[in-house]
């Protein structure tokens, strides 16, 4: 049966290729073409510059197998043809051209032969380089078919035919480099003989099918061996962590044992180094490292198998904890390519040198890829320019600035070419560009940092590659990762592949980084929310309490991380720089105190910015400052720094449970499709239940709020009973499972302090309304001390020191009494009279600065206007409306780098979705919270609605003249008391209209006043 023909993939077709008749979408015509003209005809008069050939005759000692223009060489000639435009960078006729040399490969009773394997193999390695994974994949998948089907076939080759050159030297080519020039080849013929069939006899015929008689025929044994070796080692490339999950590679390596007898050394250590390429298809890479030293030479001497080899031995130590060792490897292995002639590979090997080089090593790296690509610009443009750029790459973590601007022009005015179609290497180019920029002068004054528009053009490559208006997968690891969904939909235990899914979860790690940057930066800003969510309901199938939470943590983590810049890399590179030391794990401090000099310098300038005396900084001086901090921080993300997690603080993957306190009790929920799943963690055990009929659960949540006062129009809007308690009530029973008697004799025996962690609309819901027994008993936050958290590691751990002073900043605005200015100004002046005196400012009518810098001039914040949550873009939101007219005045900028936020924010007029009419979700709440803490706030304080009036000046009043005699906690609480004893004037309250404005003195204890409010704040 023949093998089905390969899928085309999308291709970038150049104006040129469409003159040349190769790229004509009718089908028939080019058949006709090629049929009546030889495809190397047709390309004759269109090489690629520097390797044309002399008048009809292709170079014959280039390729082995191409011995003239006659067209009977296995693999066929256009093969080698489509080589050299591969080699220039055209890669649009290099796909034009492998689809013909396929074409044009042997195909018997069972399909394809061995010689379209070579093809195969630069068709995916063209596809790849276009940004066309999937295909390259698909290609990748008939070559292993291939292998497998001939299963054997290694036994066929007259291997003794190679020893047939005699001891002739091998003369270098005169573009070669002088450390290319140190490598002795072995000389090999282009062809073998190749033994085809089997003896007819009567137990062939008995047996049936299609026969074959014995033949012999001849192919380029060498080209096939090194095509099974170039497979394998990209389908490794592409497939990362998943290769132990890939059966190609592994029959590959079943299909092609040695031979049995074999006695031929250079046919011994060419198949060793090829098996060796194939171990690192597998994910076995030890063993693939083992290969490469005991196959890759011969007496000393270089064969064309052991560039290959040693490029792949090269990456699995790039994963391992020599990157020197790595360097060394890939500069060797761009060396034997280059001897080998076999350029295609020089520039990959430079690219992983670069990317293992340090700021003591890139050096060398620099010196050699500026070497290779002025020696390689008229051999291959590709090379030349891979090169080039790992030449710029290497320069700019040696800090040769200079070197690296000039450098990166040249490769721009070279891959600018109209026949240059080379889209991943722009890719490349787009990142170095962005990386230089980081390294360059830049002032905070609101214009776009210089290095967002190549940032830009990268991603465009990585994460949103469309030919023809199909999106195309680009990276390996967006690759990766759809794999991996692709796998826990169709099953619902993903139990075997936890370890896989952990890994995938986290953050793309070094060796990522070190084989390919922008690769990792597309993974760093993936969506893994479904991997993680699979992780979560494994330890719910096994009921692992301690190991859910876990889960939780890291799965609420990334929802909150995965909107900012990189992915939440650029957050955890500020953080690591700005945290206090005794805040830090001790590895992560060893980490920060070892790093390049990069880091170390600009947490030095960090620490002291933030130890600097309270006071406005001149607005040229603190652009200056804070441009320059920027754009180091910036380089720090971008450079190839595995960047611990320190934000939050992470929790004991060993004993999670060990570090809440006594008497205390984390309530955790999870929205998972219709129902929640929910954990009630102490010190000493964590139970977990999960809660059917969500969206009944969440309709309830909206009846008990409108019943109360929330989102209704009905007048009047307050309640005049306590019907509200038996909705609480009702909640609470579905939320806590009451279990025998009282809660807190029940399921919240002995909890004096409860943090609540709600997920979706439960962040909607008062916790603190809920009865503890009955209808009429004490509600919950009366009964216990109860606080929010987005997250169990930040419900835990600050994200900040304490505070050393209780400065207060405070911004007031037409909030209290918003149809008549004196009335409001004159409670604004109710609110800054009972305030400290000296030790607060306004803002920012004092200090004409963003709210993300109020750290410069208080500890405290405390917002008196409407912050209302922008739907669908909440990072663009302005925490006060003055903060739009100013430079780093977005929520963004509060997650830095680097201005100084305070250690306290208070918004009282924050506005959820629910208030704004937006769809409800709850996110809005908890990203707020989590991303304000994550910048290094410690408390936060806000409003689920808005309300204003006397009301929220009276709790504004008593938080602020209580901040600097106790903790934020406490004075909340005891704000929030004094609220609800108090009487207010419904004429004071801007949110009660109609009857309720008719009716006596209202008490502060309604829940629609006080119920509002809650705070996050860590329990350690």
């Amino acid at each position: 049966m023949k093998s089905p023909k390969p899928q085309r993939s999308a291709r970038i077709v150049s104006p040129s290729a469409i003159a040349c008749g190769t790229s004509l979408p009718l089908l028939s015509l080019v058949w006709v073409l090629l049929t009546v003209f030889p495809w190397s005809t047709l390309m004759a008069q269109n090489q690629p510059p520097g390797n044309q050939p002399p008048g009809n005759q292709f170079p014959g000692g280039r390729f082995p197998g191409v011995t003239g223009p006659g067209n009977n060489s296995s693999p066929p000639q256009e093969y080698f043809i489509a080589m050299e435009f591969y080699r220039a960078g055209e890669l649009d006729r290099a796909l034009d051209g492998f689809d013909v040399a396929l074409r044009r490969t042997r195909v018997d009773a069972a399909g394809r032969w061995v010689d379209s394997i070579p093809v195969y193999a630069m068709l995916a390695e063209t596809q790849y380089q276009l940004g066309d994974l999937e295909s390259a994949m698909r290609s990748l998948d008939q070559l292993f078919a291939i292998a497998a089907r001939n299963r054997g076939w290694m036994a066929r080759p007259l291997w003794r035919d190679l020893n047939n050159t005699g001891n002739v030297a091998v003369t270098p080519p005169r573009y070669l480099w002088q450390a290319a020039r140190r490598f002795n080849r072995i000389p090999l013929p282009s062809e073998i003989s190749f033994v085809r069939g089997q003896v007819i006899d009567e137990a062939a015929i008995a047996a049936g099918g299609a026969i074959e008689s014995q033949n012999i025929r001849r192919l380029n044994v060498v080209e096939v061996l090194r095509g099974i070796a170039i497979a394998n080692y990209r389908r490794r490339i592409i497939m990362g962590e998943l290769a132990r999950l890939d059966s190609g590679p592994q029959q590959c390596l079943e299909a092609t044992k040695f031979p049995a007898g074999l006695n031929v050394p250079i046919a011994k250590v060419m198949i060793g180094a090829m098996r060796g390429c194939e171990r690192f298809g597998a994910g076995q890479d030890e063993m693939a490292v083992k290969d490469s030293v005991q196959f890759g030479l011969l007496q000393g001497r270089i064969h064309p198998l052991t560039p290959i080899a040693n490029l792949a031995s090269a990456s699995a130590v790039a994963a391992t904890a020599k990157p020197d060792q790595a360097l060394q490897q890939a500069i060797a292995a761009a060396n034997q390519a280059g001897a080998e002639d076999q350029l295609e590979f020089v520039g990959e090997a430079m690219m992983l040198a670069a990317g293992c080089s340090t700021a003591q090593t890139a050096k060398a790296v620099q010196a050699a890829a500026s070497e290779i690509a002025a020696a390689l610009i008229r051999e291959s443009r590709l090379a030349s320019a891979q090169c080039l750029l790992a030449s710029v790459d290497a320069a700019i973590t040696a800090g040769d600035l200079a070197y690296a601007t000039q450098r990166l022009q040249d490769a721009g005015a070279m891959l600018s070419r109209r026949d240059m179609v080379v889209p991943r290497l722009r890719s490349y180019m787009a990142y170095l560009s962005a990386r230089l920029a980081t390294r360059q002068p830049y002032a905070a004054s609101g214009n776009p940092m210089p290095w967002q528009k190549p940032l830009g053009a990268m991603f465009a490559f990585a994460t949103d590659h469309k030919v023809r208006n199909r999106g195309l997968i680009s990276m390996p690891r967006l690759y990766q990762l759809a794999r991996l969904n692709q796998i826990t939909a169709s099953t619902k235990d993903t139990g075997s592949i936890d370890d896989l899914l952990a890994t995938y979860a986290d953050p793309p790690s070094i060796a990522v980084w070190r084989r390919d940057a922008t690769d990792a930066l597309a993974g760093q800003v993936a969506n893994r929310d479904r991997l993680r969510v699979a992780r979560l309901s494994t330890a719910f199938a096994r009921n692992n309490a301690p190991d859910a939470m876990l889960r939780i943590e890291q799965l609420q983590q990334g929802r909150v991380t995965q909107p900012l810049a990189l992915g939440g890399r650029l957050l955890q590179a500020n953080a690591v720089t700005r945290m206090p030391g005794p805040m830090l794990l001790p590895k992560d401090l060893q980490w920060r105190n070892t790093a390049d000099a990069l880091v170390r310098n600009l947490s030095a300038a960090q620490l002291a910015a933030a130890n600097q005396p309270k006071q406005q900084i001149a607005p040229e001086q603190a652009a200056a400052n804070y441009g320059k901090l920027i754009s180091q921080t910036w380089a720090m993300a971008l450079d190839r720094n595995e960047i611990p997690t320190v934000v939050p603080k992470p929790l004991d993957e060993k004993k999670p449970l060990g570090e809440i306190p006594d008497k205390t009790g984390l309530l955790i929920y999870l929205r998972d499709g219709g129902f929640y799943h929910a954990i009630l963690a102490t010190k000493e055990k964590a139970t977990t239940w999960s809660i059917k009929g969500g969206p009944r659960i969440d309709a309830d949540i909206a009846n008990l709020l409108r019943t109360v006062g929330v989102g209704t129009k009905k007048k009047p809007r307050l309640p005049t009973d306590d019907a509200w308690r038996q909705q609480a009530m009702s909640l609470r029973d579905r939320l806590i499972p009451p279990d025998t008697g009282p809660i807190l004799q029940g399921v919240l025996a002995k909890v004096e302090r409860l943090v609540v962690i709600p997920d979706s609309r439960l962040w909607y819901l008062p916790f603190e309304l809920l009865p503890t027994d009955d209808v009429s008993s004490e509600l919950l936050g009366d009964a216990v001390s109860l606080s929010y958290a987005a997250t169990p590691a930040l419900a835990l751990s600050p994200t900040a020191a304490p505070p050393q002073d209780h400065h207060i900043g405070i911004a007031l605005g037409r909030f209290f009494a918003p149809r008549d200015m004196e009335h409001d100004a004159a409670i604004a002046k109710s609110i800054t009279d009972v305030l400290p005196a000296g030790q607060w400012v306004e803002i920012p009518n004092g200090y004409a600065i963003p709210s993300s810098r109020s750290g410069e001039v208080a500890n405290h914040l405390i917002v008196g206007q409407v912050t209302t949550p922008k739907a669908g873009a909440l990072l663009q939101t302005a925490l006060i409306p003055s903060d739009t007219s100013q430079p780093l005045g977005t929520f963004e900028d509060w997650l830095g780098p680097p201005p100084r936020v305070p250690s306290s924010v208070f918004l009282s007029g924050f506005r959820c979705y629910l208030d704004t009419g937006q769809p409800p979700l709850g996110s809005e709440i908890m990203a707020t919270i989590a991303q304000l803490q994550y910048s290094g706030v410690r408390d936060v304080v806000l409003s689920r609605w808005a309300l204003g009036g006397q009301s929220t000046a009276t709790l504004i009043q008593e938080y602020g003249q209580e901040l600097p005699f106790a903790s934020a906690l406490e004075a909340f609480d005891r704000a929030r008391q004094i609220l609800r004893g108090s009487v207010l004037d419904p004429t004071g309250e801007p949110t009660l209209l109609g009857d309720d404005l008719e009716g006596v003195m209202l008490s502060g204890d309604q829940p629609f006043f006080w119920s509002s409010y809650l705070m996050s704040t860590p329990l350690n």
